[in-house]
């Protein structure tokens, strides 16, 4: 077998911090598609594919790379139950590895797939409908995404996370967190009502993001101004069960095709909550992601013929003691444009990104990314 054909979405050492007692290199896992409980398989098997980013080999160097620098990050962070301080240089790493990780699973890429697809299709209606002399209906779509070119464009974008607030949840209780192969959950209780579900967008006001790092720890980032959340030091001692569940059913939601657990015994639990909460997810096949909808401006005025990007997972609302609101969503705001936490934050990056980007491709900037071709 060629050296890193295997290409991991999810570190080997995240789910090595979920290993069960068997052994240090085994997770005890429920498989979603064939509703199958695994007492015991190896973590090297897990969130993988060959050749999932590219079948240049090096992508997954690369990636080794990082993923090296957030092991040491998050070793220290469990063995001190303490996160670096925002001054500190591991502070920017370890928010580029979540926001990697956020982007990086097949789960976002068979997202981003399909919805290049659909916007194809689209495109392709609209042109039918004008040149039917044309017969394009004759002609298939093919849409082939660059997913080295999308995980760089997506690495870069970690500072859109610097203006929210970093915690460590401690599980005191019995009931371990699980972990999934689609791991950060983006998760917004003050957008939840308005929008009648959860929206996924890490920019928007009250979004909060959680990614445990083991089965007593996770990490939480989360809009400041409208929520206030009791700490020592940054950290929040979770000792009610009920909290942990809610987390659990989150994670259960997110996940794409494995759910895992350090814990065999908890194993029929993680099986319960999945298919008690299973209703509650959308798109399920990444169906309808792009969709047509009239729309209504800020003057009340109907604009028709409008596609809009449904950007949500599920629909299920689930209560957090630990976080509570310290401000009611504004009845002026509208619509999911006008929820935008920090716009010049995010025009700055844009920019950013943009520059790099061009950069790179014109040979101005000589990246160890650029004969990996990500242009």
């Amino acid at each position: 077998m060629p050296e890193n054909k295997k290409q991991h979405y999810v570190p080997q050492f995240l789910l090595k911090n979920f290993h069960n007692s068997q052994s240090n290199k085994a997770i005890s896992m429920y498989n979603i598609p064939n509703n199958l409980c695994v007492q015991s398989t190896s973590i090297s098997k897990q969130a993988c594919r060959d050749y999932f980013y590219s079948e240049d080999t090096d992508v997954e160097k690369i990636l080794s790379i990082a993923e090296s620098d957030a092991n040491g990050i998050i070793k220290k962070i469990i063995q001190s139950v303490s996160i670096p301080g925002v001054e500190d240089n591991e502070y920017p790493k370890l928010l580029n590895f979540i926001t990697l990780q956020l982007y990086r699973t097949k789960y976002i890429m068979d997202d981003v797939q399909a919805y290049h697809e659909q916007i194809a299709k689209i495109k392709k209606d609209m042109i039918e409908s004008h040149y039917p002399e044309k017969h394009l209906e004759r002609y298939q779509i093919k849409v082939n995404i660059n997913k080295v070119k999308i995980l760089f464009r997506f690495s870069l974008s970690s500072p859109l996370l610097s203006d929210l607030m970093m915690l460590i949840l401690v599980n005191k209780t019995t009931k371990p967190f699980v972990i999934s192969d689609n791991p950060v959950i983006v998760h917004n209780p003050l957008l939840f009502e308005k929008f009648n579900g959860n929206t996924e967008g890490i920019c928007q006001i009250g979004t909060c993001m959680f990614l445990p790092i083991s089965p007593k720890l996770c990490l939480l980032l989360y809009d400041s101004y409208y929520y206030g959340i009791r700490n020592d030091n940054k950290v929040v001692v979770l000792n009610q069960e009920k909290d942990v569940f809610s987390l659990n059913i989150l994670q259960c939601l997110n996940a794409d095709i494995n759910i895992f657990t350090n814990d065999t015994k908890y194993l029929p639990e993680v099986e319960r909550i999945y298919l008690e909460h299973e209703t509650y997810k959308l798109h399920k096949n990444h169906e309808n992601i792009v969709i047509p909808q009239t729309l209504e401006s800020i003057d009340g005025e109907t604009i028709n013929d409008t596609y809009v990007t449904k950007n949500m997972k599920h629909t299920k609302y689930v209560e957090l003691s630990f976080i509570k609101k310290k401000r009611l969503l504004s009845d002026k705001r509208y619509s999911i444009g006008d929820c935008i936490r920090n716009p010049a934050l995010v025009d700055s990056v844009k920019d950013d990104i943009n520059w790099i980007m061009e950069n790179i491709r014109t040979g101005v900037i000589q990246s160890k990314y650029h004969r990996l071709e990500f242009l």
